[in-house]
């Protein structure tokens, strides 16, 4: 499974879950293709993190070493920088790889550094129509149909537990809060770097994503929430 199910269940409730499922593919046989070709659609709009470096096709992992590089070098390095030219998927790469860290779930493939338990981030970008536009959108959908896109960006649909609306920008959030498979709760804040380098004081953070070259005070500040 993925994540594998004896990762999180106990035997007697992977016995119960298997027959569980059994039922559910006998149902599912039963109903026209049509309808199961609709709800299979359904299904991949809102868990796109799962069709992203896929093992075989066109779009086969093989084909993105650099992204596997990026991911693979966060292990030994508590700093990175994804330096490419456009329409590359640096974006996709570290909304990703966010994903991975808010909701405990990672890939068989995965080389790069693993969190044990939830993370607290901070996403920032330079204003806050970029942070809207790029970071919120990467990882939760199209911004600016918030009512229907929620869930089709990188995270899971059903690993969105709570938003918080952004006072600053129309659609935009604040931040959010995702559903981590150790039960607990992974937080994440957008920050803008309009905002001074006196917004990145204080909090010790486990993981920041900077989308742009931020001011060097602002710079310093990550380097030191993120010491630990």
């Amino acid at each position: 499974g993925y994540p594998p199910m004896s990762a999180v269940l106990d035997q007697e409730s992977r016995e119960i879950v298997g027959r569980l499922l059994t039922v559910l593919r006998e149902q599912l046989e039963k109903r026209p293709p049509a309808e199961v070709e609709e709800a299979r659609l359904r299904v991949a709009e809102f868990n796109k993190r799962d069709s992203c470096y896929p093992d075989e096709g066109p779009l086969r992992r093989e084909l993105y070493w650099r992204h596997l590089d990026f991911f693979r070098a966060g292990r030994e390095h508590n700093e990175r920088l994804f330096l490419a030219a456009n329409r590359v998927g640096k974006n996709q790469a570290a909304a990703y790889e966010v994903t991975c860290h808010m909701t405990g779930v990672y890939p068989p493939w995965w080389e790069g550094y693993r969190f044990s338990r939830a993370t607290r981030w901070w996403l920032g970008n330079r204003t806050w129509k970029e942070c809207r536009n790029l970071n919120q959108s990467q990882l939760l959908g199209d911004a600016e149909r918030p009512e229907e896109a929620l869930g089709t960006g990188m995270i899971p649909k059903d690993a969105i537990h709570k938003t918080v609306l952004n006072p600053h920008i129309k659609f935009g959030l604040e931040s959010f809060q995702v559903k981590h498979i150790s039960g607990r709760i992974s937080t994440a804040e957008f920050k803008v770097y309009e905002q001074g380098e006196d917004a990145f004081y204080g909090e010790r953070i486990d993981g920041i994503w900077l989308d742009e070259i931020c001011p060097l005070g602002i710079y310093t500040q990550c380097k030191i929430r993120t010491a630990n």
